[in-house]
């Protein structure tokens, strides 16, 4: 890395590795710190700076008059320096696209995964695979369809790895992998054209696919695969939900108002009954805010029309994988494996070779080769919605719940939400069309259609049935202020109060707490004022203006009712691990001679299966004889023991 650069106050260095049509990246100054700074910077032709990531140290603005001192050359020869001995033997890097192939053949790693590839005009796409990884694929029923734009490198010029993973038990399992230079529907019907001619058994087995909402890639799948359900999942739906709030340029992620993007997140939670309940409710949020404007109009108006009509294949009730996200999670692993984002070719095929051979050669058993995160968010989802059903939770605060105050699933949207997916993250070329996603389409496909252009719409051909358009839904302007079934609010006169939910979460192993957090405030008044926005509420119960620090994080995130309650738990929770402390194991004490010994042996329980007694000869010698019963027994059978009078003879 040299010639350095400089940008809003930080300096960077030059990566020489990555120079893709004339964009040059460089790399914080800091990257090779000790703070390992992971902020990169393209300096695109055109003019424009495109930072990602954000710097974890401060700017400095003073700088020291004279230079710093150099380091000593070491004088024991380094090691690292045997690397570029080593790249020798490598071939060239390729400069385009097509001149891959040539690599793929030659290179040994790639001998057996590399399939071949497919080819129209200027898309192409190498496929990597094994025979059993097909295989698999075909016996499979789903199939989890995600790219990977971090994964693919960019000299030659990718522009992402296209990868399909199978479920087996609570797993995802990569049995495919596409390496592709364009999106576009037209390469993605060659890629399904080449399995469905390698193994044909993909017609009679394949019923759902699961990929993000993404135009080219549904298109595909609605042509070439019109046997299998199209659906997407959790985070799909919330990714399109995020791009459409950005695209009408709503409040951002850290405002107040963005609750109603996170609450939007949590429909796919919702069961299918209440669904219809759960748009009206957020409708009811966006006309709250519309102050004149019409991007919250629109927003809800996208809500009604378009996601409304396919939220049930974007749900997770009823489906196989329930609230598991495979493509997500197998991402994450992706990155891990890969140590960085965008590897080098030679890079990239040796670790591909790898994790096909691991994951499908490894025994099927659910243990923790990749996190088991989803586990635990479809626990929370069952365990809210039981309390939905059981009408201790409103719809509304479940949405809230969900989407904005629990813990596993925020940490896994955000992360998926915020990455980038397309190359400098052009949302105006991959539309998202909800309106891809439907039921499957039972017809027989004796000749294959050619797949659509990329710019045109998709072609009927015979042997498909015409795209039926869906009629507009009319949207109510009446609707009513409150819902009937909302619960009465606290501390009010009503009889039902005592059937209230706060807000709080009761995991499967809490015992039943009523609508106090603890029995200890029962009777008790507080100086407590309810919270006027929710954001702002205490994180406990959701109601009352946060007055009093909790003592883990040192914020004054409690009111003073919850936090009473809180002491109270610390301290019972404290006084049960006394009591239930396991006690330590008896051991005697250890003996001062060997005469004490067979006393100490005679009530040491550890070896009182092996321990047989004490043996004293006439001249004072002690002899502690131990061994089993069994043993002795053998001993005394066996032929090859000699006697002990003949031997004394």
């Amino acid at each position: 890395m040299t010639s350095l650069f400089s940008y809003e106050g930080h300096q960077f260095n030059l990566d020489g590795r990555y120079n893709v049509n004339g964009n040059q990246r460089y790399r914080c100054l800091y990257f090779d710190s000790v703070r390992r700074c992971p902020v990169k910077l393209w300096r695109l032709t055109n003019g424009r700076m495109l930072q990602i990531g954000q710097h974890n140290h401060i700017v400095h603005q003073i700088q020291p008059d004279q230079p710093p001192e150099r380091r000593p050359a070491p004088r024991v020869r380094n090691t690292n320096r045997r690397q570029p001995a080593r790249r020798q033997s490598l071939p060239p890097t390729p400069s385009t696209f097509e001149e891959l192939e040539e690599i793929l053949l030659v290179l040994r790693a790639a001998d057996d995964i590399y399939q071949g590839h497919v080819k129209d005009n200027s898309s192409m796409a190498y496929i990597f695979s094994t025979d059993r990884s097909l295989k698999l694929l075909s016996e499979s029923s789903e199939w989890h369809i995600n790219i990977c734009f971090q994964c693919a490198p960019l000299m030659p010029q990718c522009s992402f790895l296209l990868t399909i993973l199978v479920r087996r038990e609570n797993l995802g399992v990569p049995v495919f992998f596409a390496l592709c230079n364009e999106n576009t529907s037209k390469l993605f019907g060659l890629i399904w054209a080449w399995i469905l001619e390698k193994v044909p058994d993909t017609r009679n087995n394949l019923k759902y696919t699961i990929s993000d909402v993404d135009r080219s890639l549904l298109s595909s799948i609605k042509l070439w695969l019109p046997f299998a359900e199209r659906n997407g999942s959790w985070i799909n739906a919330a990714r399109a939900l995020a791009d459409k709030w950005r695209s009408l340029q709503l409040p951002n992620r850290d405002k107040p108002l963005s609750i109603i993007l996170n609450s939007s997140w949590a429909i796919s939670f919702v069961p299918e009954e209440k669904l219809n309940e759960a748009i009206d409710i957020l409708a009811n949020m966006l006309d709250a805010h519309d102050n004149g404007t019409q991007n919250f109009t629109q927003f809800r108006q996208f809500l009604v029309r378009e996601y409304l009509p396919v939220a049930n294949y974007l749900s997770i009730w009823g489906k196989p994988w329930k609230a598991a996200s495979f493509t997500e999670t197998y991402y994450n692993k992706l990155l891990h494996h890969f140590g960085e984002e965008h590897p080098t070719i030679f890079h990239l095929i040796p670790k591909l070779s790898t994790l096909i051979g691991t994951e499908v050669n490894s025994s099927w058993t659910p243990r923790a080769r990749r996190s088991n995160s989803d586990h635990y968010v479809f626990e929370t989802a069952t365990v809210l919605s039981s309390r939905l059903h059981g009408g201790q939770c409103s719809l509304l605060d479940y949405l809230k719940i969900i989407g904005f105050t629990r813990k596993e699933i925020r940490t896994t949207l955000d992360v998926a939400v915020d990455r980038q997916r397309y190359l400098y993250q052009n949302l105006a070329q991959f539309e998202h069309r909800l309106d891809l996603l439907g039921s499957r389409n039972f017809v027989n496909r004796a000749p294959e259609p050619e797949p659509a252009e990329v710019e045109d719409e998709l072609v009927e051909t015979e042997d498909q049935p015409a795209a039926v358009e869906d009629e507009p839904i009319e949207i109510e302007e009446d609707r009513p202020e409150e819902i009937e079934d909302q619960p009465a609010e606290p501390r009010s006169e009503n009889d039902d109060d005592n059937i209230y939910y706060r807000g709080e979460i009761q995991l499967l192993d809490e015992p039943e707490q009523l609508p106090w957090i603890n029995s200890s405030t029962q009777g008790m008044e507080f100086n407590d004022e309810e919270a006027d926005d929710f954001v702002l509420a205490c994180v406990a119960c959701r109601i009352n203006r946060p007055k009093a620090a909790f003592s883990p994080c040192g914020h004054s995130c409690l009111c003073l009712e919850c936090n009473l309650s809180n002491a109270d738990n610390i301290r019972s929770h404290t006084s049960r691990q006394v009591i239930h402390r396991q006690r330590p194991r008896y051991r005697p004490p250890i003996p001062q001679n060997f005469k004490d010994l067979g006393e100490t042996l005679t009530v040491y329980r550890m070896v009182s299966n092996i321990y047989q007694h004490e043996v004293i000869a006439e001249d004072g010698s002690i002899a502690q004889i131990f061994g089993s019963n069994n043993m002795l027994q053998r001993l005394g059978e066996s032929s090859t023991l000699l006697n002990l009078e003949e031997a004394s003879r």
